[in-house]
């Protein structure tokens, strides 16, 4: 295709990539990594890390839902509380 020793220009560079998506430009250029862009493996850390943020975020659900229980528990334990104290001093007034 190309005579012994010429480069080719950057327009034909860029037809071959616009033609044959799956080349990858890394490796036509510098001639490094794969060759086609189907055969590139994913980062096996990038499933690991959408996992831990779906476990964070379900997390962060719980605790939240947890916050707002013990705020009512705690309303409800100082209800109680003057509730009690009202009925003793009733107790000992009467």
């Amino acid at each position: 295709m190309f005579q012994r020793g010429t480069e080719p220009s950057a327009k034909v560079l860029t037809s071959i990539l616009l033609t044959y998506e799956d080349i990858s430009a890394e490796w036509l250029l510098r001639g490094k990594g794969q060759m086609l862009l189907s055969e590139v493996t994913p980062d096996p850390n990038i499933e690991q890390m959408k996992r831990l943020v779906d476990t964070i975020t379900t997390l962060q659900g719980i605790i939240t839902e947890q916050t707002k229980t013990n705020q009512l528990l705690t309303e409800e334990l100082k209800k109680a509380k003057g509730e009690l104290t009202m009925l003793k001093n009733e107790r000992n007034v009467g």
